[in-house]
């Protein structure tokens, strides 16, 4: 018989754990799974056309603006928070203005909504992906000329 202290879990006779009704701990942890459960259910992709605008813009123009800050005599490193800064409030203005119509290509077999819903955190999530892309990676080449030819 073995007992741990506050409660957390205690084995009977038989070895087989159960929960102690005491815990509240627990009880809390169980009710925000169930709601995380359903929150996590949607079936969107979220591959949607304002990641893929959004993300490329902001992954182009941080590649471009690095660069050229890199070749400057005082440079400056624009991060990727500079451009998130942008792109939250872009992203909601697309939510609102974008149509919520579905755009067919025959030739490719392939549908999609320009507008799926509301902006979502995990766009979000995935621009900043796109955004870190070309914050961080633009200036490897230039390193990389720059150490060959000292």
């Amino acid at each position: 018989m073995v007992a741990r202290t506050r409660g957390v879990e205690r084995r009977q006779e038989t070895g087989s754990p159960t929960k102690d009704s005491a815990d509240p701990h627990r009880e809390k942890e169980q009710e925000q799974d169930e709601e995380n459960e359903d929150e996590d259910e949607d079936d969107e992709s979220l591959w949607t056309f304002r990641v893929m605008f959004l993300g490329s813009i902001s992954c182009v123009a941080l590649s471009i603006l690095n660069k050229y800050f890199l070749f400057q005599t005082t440079q400056c490193i624009m991060a990727m928070v500079s451009a998130l800064v942008i792109l939250y409030p872009l992203g909601h203005i697309m939510a609102k203005v974008l149509p919520k119509r579905k755009v067919y290509f025959p030739i490719l077999r392939l549908e999609f909504s320009l507008n799926p819903g509301p902006f979502d955190v995990r766009e979000y999530a995935l621009i900043s992906i796109f955004a870190n892309t070309g914050a961080v990676y633009s200036g490897i080449t230039s390193y990389s000329v720059m150490f060959e030819l000292s």
